[in-house]
């Protein structure tokens, strides 16, 4: 059993927060590349993380987390 003190409200230490933070990733296949993305709008996507054991795929700019795709 843990023991914390602080001065912030019961409430909001005890708050459910996972609601807030729900996202909607899809794992997908990309020219070949297995990668969760993050749909944006119709036709184009956010790259979150590839699932690719291939350095080279990883030096690819156009695949780096962050970068929006258009399968």
């Amino acid at each position: 059993m843990d023991v914390m003190y602080t001065t912030y409200p019961m409430e909001l230490i005890l708050e459910d927060k996972s609601k807030e933070h729900q996202f909607n990733f899809q794992d997908i296949n990309y020219q070949g590349i297995d990668m969760q993305v993050e749909p944006l709008e119709w036709n184009k996507f956010r790259v979150i993380r590839l699932y690719s054991t291939d350095p080279a795929h990883y030096l690819d700019n156009n695949l780096q987390p962050g970068s929006i795709i258009s399968p």
